[in-house]
């Protein structure tokens, strides 16, 4: 009895040492297999994200640096830096080619900042399109569609699809909205963001709960996109420096250089905030200033009186402390439209459409003013006061010179 209980014994003390043992080497194992997976993902972690290196790729050249480069010889030079200067910047930099970009006040200061913050294909030439049997304006609004669905894809942390309620105050208003917004979506060919549907009163007033019930016999709901103007032409200037382009802001052009044929082979620039002129070269210049392109165009011949834009046009916007939903309504008193769009928290309300005197610094006038308020009493369940608005605004849109269009005041999509 004696031997078999040390021999119980010993075999009970070896399996406890075996299983002591296994722990200790699974032990082991984990911490080492720890060790060498934390030193594989930090090695891949630094070799993925080189911090000095691309941040350095990507770096914006400071004012210095690119005032110095103005004696090399471009390629192109293009004058004014709104969301189409900018675009043609970062286009033709894109290419391959050498590119300055000067714009007088900031980026994004004038027009690009001052829209509706929509992306759209144009309902109103699509409804011109029809009522005129308007070709032209029919592959403008399939243009713009395409664009529109391109613009967000590339930039969807700028944009994002928008619903706009259309209220309907006739019955006969019902079919033709419905109608007409469908073609809209027809015509996007593949790149619409969401169908148009129809909304009873009910619905409509249980969707967009500040619209008026009166007269109200339903709506029409269409997509179009919104987006931030301002910061998307400030990304393209700022993504056309990174790529290499000389890109200056409070940067006038004050004269063109000629060579003895006549032919423009550069600018003269002012820095503003220094007083020093530049004498710039390039193979092309490139006229981008919206509504003061006759500015430019004047610097080439002061004697021609040609103007390439006409009905410079004053479009008022108002910011309210509220959000009040999407609609696109027509005021029958005035027989002109306006949107309400909401806009960070906020809403914008516009847009007016007066013929204006070309100047730096639109503003808005008190009859705009009105008129917006009084549009959006009769449309909104709520009172509408003076009180709640916090910010004016007015910008001037360019319309090329072509006195066979119409008055873009006949349509009531802008």
């Amino acid at each position: 009895r004696q031997v078999h209980g040390d021999a119980y014994h010993t075999h009970t003390h070896t399996l406890w040492m075996l299983r002591w043992r296994r722990v200790a080497a699974i032990g082991v194992g984990v911490v080492t297999t720890g060790a060498v997976c934390n030193q594989l993902f930090v090695t891949h972690s630094t070799a993925e994200h080189s911090y000095p290196e691309s941040l350095d790729a990507a770096r914006i050249p400071v004012r210095s640096e690119q005032l110095k480069r103005l004696q090399e010889q471009f390629d192109v030079i293009v004058i004014g830096g709104g969301a189409t200067g900018a675009g043609a910047t970062l286009d033709a930099t894109t290419r391959g080619l050498k590119v300055a970009c000067f714009e007088k006040e900031d980026f994004a200061a004038g027009t690009s900042s001052r829209s509706t913050k929509l992306i759209h294909g144009g309902v109103r030439y699509l409804e011109k399109a029809f009522t005129q049997f308007d070709l032209g304006n029919l592959w403008l609004v399939v243009e713009g569609l395409h664009e529109r669905k391109q613009f967000m894809d590339t930039a969807p942390h700028l944009t994002h699809p928008l619903p706009i309620i259309t209220p309907c105050f006739h019955y006969w208003e019902l079919a033709y909205y419905w109608v007409g917004l469908k073609f809209y979506d027809l015509f996007a060919l593949g790149r619409r963001l969401y169908s148009s549907y129809y909304l009873s009163r009910d619905e409509a007033l249980r969707q967009f709960q500040m619209m008026t019930p009166k007269d109200l016999k339903g709506a029409v709901v269409y997509y179009d996109g919104q987006m931030n103007d301002s910061r998307m032409a400030v990304s393209l200037a700022v993504t056309a420096a990174t790529k290499g382009a000389v890109v200056l802001n409070h940067t006038s052009v004050i004269d063109l250089i000629k060579d003895t044929t006549g032919h423009i082979t550069g600018v003269t620039v002012r820095d503003n905030l220094t007083g020093e002129t530049y004498h710039v070269h390039s193979k092309v210049v490139i006229n981008a200033c919206g509504p003061f392109v006759d500015a430019i165009c004047k610097l080439e011949s002061s004697e021609s009186d040609h103007s390439r834009a006409r009905h410079s046009r004053d479009s008022s916007k108002l910011l309210f402390s509220r959000e009040y939903g999407a609609d696109c309504s027509k005021n029958e008193r005035w027989s002109r439209c306006v949107y309400v769009t909401p806009w960070l928290g906020h809403t914008i309300a516009g847009t007016t459409d007066e013929q204006v005197e070309l100047t730096d610094r639109p503003y808005a006038r008190e009859h705009e003013v009105q008129f917006i308020l009084s549009a959006l009493s009769d449309h909104l369940r709520v009172e509408v006061r003076p009180s709640d608005v916090l910010a004016v605004w007015a910008g001037i849109r360019p319309l090329a010179l072509d006195p066979t269009k119409l008055d873009t005041q006949k349509s009531c999509f802008g």
